[in-house]
């Protein structure tokens, strides 16, 4: 909600009736539901400038047995990493790109604070760009790669 409040004082999303953009602290906060879809992306977007470099892509493993839950298990920079234990993701199975607030290691190496962001997000304000005509390649950082 605070992240809510400093991108609508910044003029990225339009503050609702009621609420102007120098509410103080505290005043009621915004509901993550009432947010629009347009809200969320920029919201999204405005996390992946800021957190670029805690970006991991997302191997999805399916289990043969349907009733299976299979942690999720992310590509980062520095290696492979797993969605911590009490992670809403923490099963996701999708492919796509995840952003984490913050790697932590017991016996695994565990990503806390994650969120599912869009690769144009990333190419907008993520690393170098290294297009690559011959291959129909776009890299970012020599490391993700799109087709």
């Amino acid at each position: 909600q605070e992240l809510i409040r400093m991108v609508e004082q910044a003029g990225f999303v339009a503050s609702k009736p009621g609420r102007t953009p120098r509410s103080r602290p505290s005043a009621e906060p915004k509901a993550l539901g009432s947010l629009s879809k347009q809200d969320v992306s920029v919201l999204k977007a405005v996390l992946t400038a800021g957190l670029y470099d805690s970006v991991g892509r997302i191997l999805c493993t399916p289990s043969l047995d349907i009733q299976e839950r299979v942690a999720c298990v992310v590509e980062t920079a520095q290696g492979k990493a797993h969605v911590h234990l009490s992670s809403v993701n923490r099963y996701l199975q999708t492919h796509g790109w995840l952003l984490f607030q913050e790697k932590v290691k017991y016996t695994k190496v565990f990503l806390r604070d994650t969120t599912l962001i869009s690769p144009l997000s990333m190419l907008l304000f993520g690393g170098d760009i290294d297009v690559q005509h011959r291959d129909r390649l776009i890299s970012l950082d020599g490391w993700i790669y799109f087709q």
